[in-house]
């Protein structure tokens, strides 16, 4: 009998350790990271189901249909980061567009988005829009979680948050605020392996994230509410993908409440904080940066090549490298740009300003 148990118990034990993939904060977006991800709309795919049991989760023949960058600042280094103390790092740019997955984002057009990363997790601190001279300001209360760490197969997390605009303060009159109130679930429903077209057999954990939202209007005459409204009540489900060897969810799929998926994105590359990418960052240099015309590149071999895009993926430039290469950027506007250098599969991507 021994001889049967044995096999069979070393075969469970095996299988539960394989289970133990978990996430900590180490797998996490650090101030300084750099993202690109390529999004697939509407991609026809199998994204696994809620199991115990070790799947391969096959998203190789995802499109390249646009181009997101999620680059992150270091918080301090804002003169009014005071007014987010919670926060240690954030994201620029237009407000439908977020480092983070799973953010609702407050007010349109451009703007930062702050978030914290530590022992417990990755959240949502707050926004401020990058318009003046009405400059709005929301934050999240409490910060809303979009990962909860240590995370592994099975946990569960659930929460209320919410965050508030004050649009019209008049002490003369009744003010206008806009609410948005949402109750989120985490759960980490399947693990295993993952492929994409970039990299294959990741180890994996999946985290459903499901969201209901509430956006409410009302009028407020200093304490006192005078009038309400809901504005718009909104369901998301989403699939995030996680490997401990990255800092930022490998896939993410967007679905519909019907689990119909909308879209999915997956991380094209990664230049991390005091890391070294695939091409040797020590060995490559490049200025002036900021620049009013030119930047320099040094370090690279023959046959590279390099792209420049926008904080909304559109490539402006490209182009070949040698060894060393002067590139001209008097015909793009001044703005915060991000290069893309690369040789084969080897990818290095650095940010870059116009002044």
């Amino acid at each position: 009998m021994k001889k049967i148990y044995l096999p069979i118990i070393f075969l469970c034990f095996f299988a539960l350790t394989n289970a133990q993939i978990t996430i900590t904060q180490v797998s996490l977006p650090q101030p300084g990271d750099t993202f690109a991800l390529r999004y697939s709309h509407h991609p026809d795919l199998n994204f696994g189901t809620a199991q115990a049991t070790s799947q391969h989760f096959d998203f190789t023949n995802l499109s390249n249909d646009s181009l997101k960058f999620a680059s992150y600042g270091i918080t301090a280094n804002l003169p009014f980061a005071a007014e987010y103390p919670e926060s240690n790092l954030y994201t620029w740019g237009p407000s439908i567009l977020y480092g983070g997955p799973g953010t609702s984002i407050p007010g349109v057009g451009w703007g930062w988005m702050f978030f914290r990363t530590d022992e417990e997790g990755m959240s949502v601190v707050g926004y401020r829009s990058g318009d003046v001279p009405n400059v709005l300001v929301a934050w999240q209360t409490p910060a809303l979680f979009i990962v909860k760490t240590p995370c592994t197969y099975d946990n569960t997390y659930s929460q209320n948050s919410q965050w508030s605009v004050l649009m019209d303060a008049n002490p003369a009159d009744v003010d206008t605020v806009y609410t948005s109130f949402s109750s989120t679930e985490l759960l980490c429903d399947a693990w295993g392996t993952l492929s994409t077209p970039i990299d294959q057999n990741l180890d994996a954990i999946r985290v459903r994230e499901f969201t209901v939202s509430v956006d409410s209007i009302y009028g407020k005459m200093g304490n006192v509410i005078i009038w309400k409204t809901e504005f718009r009540r909104d369901t998301v489900l989403n699939y995030l993908f996680y490997t401990p060897s990255k800092r930022h969810p490998i896939v993410s799929v967007f679905c519909r409440p019907n689990e119909t998926v909308i879209g999915a994105e997956y991380l094209w590359y990664s230049n991390l904080y005091n890391s070294i990418g695939s091409i040797d960052e020590n060995k490559v240099k490049w200025y002036p940066n900021p620049t009013d015309t030119y930047i320099y590149i040094e370090g690279l071999t023959q046959n590279s090549k390099y792209d420049i895009f926008d904080l909304q993926g559109k490539k402006v430039l490209s182009g070949s490298l040698n060894e060393f290469s002067k590139i001209d950027l008097s015909a793009i506007p001044s703005g915060v740009y991000f290069i893309s250098l690369s040789k084969s599969k080897e990818r290095f991507v650095e940010k870059i300003v116009k002044k």
